[in-house]
C-alpha cells in the first residue's frame, strides 16, 4: 500500500475501514460514485413504493416484504439476483403477493420512469458502502427511507427516514408515516434533490480531477 500516493473512497465508511488497515488518513479522500441529474422531474406520485437493486441477501428485501403486512401501499421491485425465487415464495407465505410486483430486470428509461412516478423510495439493506440507488433516488426528488448501516446515512443525511437494519416494525413505521404526510415527501424530496447535486457527475469528475492535480 505504501507504493500509492492516494486512494479514493466511495464513502467515509469505507475510509474508516482502510484506516483500521493502518492506512495514512494523508493518502485518503472520499470521492462519491456519481450520478446523472435528470433534466427534469414531473413532481407527481403515483403511489407506490420502490425498491431498485440486485436481489441478494444484503440488500434486506426479506425485511421490506414483512414490513409490507402493515403498509397499505404497493411495491415495486426492480431487479434480479440468486434471491428471486425465494423472495418471491416469502411473499406468498406472508400474504403480501398481492400488493408486490416482481418487476425483474428493467431498463434505464424504465427505472428513471418509476423513479420519477413512486411515492417514496425504499432500501432496507444489511450492508452497504455507499448506496448510489438511493442518491438516485434522491436526485429524482424523492423522500428515501432506508437502513442506518454502511454508507447510507452519509448519502441520505437529513433528506430521509434512517432505520435500524432487520427491522420489519421499524421500518413499517417510517415507511407508513411518510405514506400519510404528502409535506413531509415533499421537504424530505427538496432537501434530497439539493443533496443529490453533490453527486453528479460534473462535481465527481471535478474533484477527481483536482486529486491528480495535486498529486
Amino acid at each position: 500500500m505504501k507504493d500509492y500516493d492516494a486512494f479514493t473512497c466511495i464513502s467515509g465508511y469505507i475510509r474508516d475501514q482502510l484506516l483500521s488497515l493502518k492506512i495514512s488518513s494523508d493518502k485518503l479522500h472520499v470521492i462519491e460514485n456519481g450520478v446523472y441529474l435528470p433534466s427534469q422531474v414531473s413532481g407527481k406520485e403515483d403511489g407506490f413504493i420502490l425498491f431498485v437493486g440486485r436481489l441478494v441477501a444484503t440488500k434486506g428485501v426479506n425485511y421490506l416484504l414483512q414490513a409490507m403486512k402493515d403498509i397499505d401501499a404497493p411495491l415495486k421491485i426492480c431487479g434480479k439476483g440468486p434471491e428471486t425465487d425465494r423472495l418471491k415464495s416469502l411473499a406468498t407465505e406472508l400474504g403480501v403477493d398481492d400488493k408486490v410486483d416482481f418487476l425483474g430486470y428493467v431498463s434505464d428509461e424504465e427505472r428513471d420512469r418509476l423513479l420519477d412516478r413512486c411515492t417514496l423510495y425504499v432500501m432496507p439493506s444489511t450492508f452497504e458502502a455507499y448506496g448510489i440507488a438511493v442518491a438516485e433516488a434522491m436526485a429524482h426528488r424523492k423522500a428515501v427511507v432506508c437502513s442506518n448501516v454502511g454508507g447510507l446515512p452519509e448519502v441520505v443525511r437529513d433528506s430521509g427516514v434512517l432505520v435500524p437494519p432487520r427491522d420489519p416494525k421499524r421500518l413499517a413505521e417510517a415507511i407508513n408515516y411518510l405514506l400519510e404526510s404528502q409535506e413531509e415527501r415533499q421537504r424530505l424530496g427538496e432537501r434530497a434533490a439539493k443533496l443529490a447535486e453533490e453527486y453528479s457527475w460534473d462535481n465527481v469528475g471535478l474533484r477527481t480531477l483536482k486529486l491528480y492535480q495535486s498529486l
